[in-house]
């Protein structure tokens, strides 16, 4: 069952009303609604609160049955497919693997090697142009041919 975090005693009447109207029986809730019912109440808060936390969780449309992610952030709410999560996990850690690589590479530019900001950012521009391509970050058609000296 989804996670529901606490609700005041009035949100809960208010949205078990609501529930039952949506399902059509004041005598069975559908608990599905009052998830969602639930979930919508905590986004408002959230909204109004001006939070910062980034908030994800795993739904399943009522509407149509499928799986589904929901992502949000202060007021902003974006649903994505499994699919489009998946995709955007795997950028996020090879982002955050990128970035803590060129944090080691700068701070050890400046602190080992005494280069100045801006020699250790053009160096910063060189390396990440070589990770790019060694990770295939960069289409195929991107990458310079092979020569005979790479051979």
């Amino acid at each position: 069952m989804p996670e529901i975090r606490q609700l005041t005693n009035d949100e809960v009447q208010a949205l078990a009303t609501k529930a039952s109207k949506m399902s059509g029986d004041s005598l069975r809730i559908d608990v599905n609604d009052l998830v969602s019912l639930c979930n919508e109440v905590l986004f408002i808060r959230t909204r109004m609160s001006g939070e910062k936390t980034l908030e994800i969780r795993s739904i399943v449309s009522l509407r149509n049955g499928l799986p589904y992610v929901t992502l949000t952030l202060g007021s902003t709410l974006v649903q994505i497919t499994v699919q489009e999560a998946i995709q955007h996990a795997t950028r996020i850690l090879e982002v955050a693997a990128g970035s803590a690589a060129d944090g080691f590479l700068v701070k050890f530019l400046r602190e080992e090697l005494h280069a100045e900001p801006a020699h250790a950012t053009g160096l910063l521009s060189a390396f990440r142009a070589y990770r790019e391509t060694t990770l295939g970050m960069l289409a195929p058609d991107d990458l310079p041919a092979p020569t005979d000296e790479d051979a």
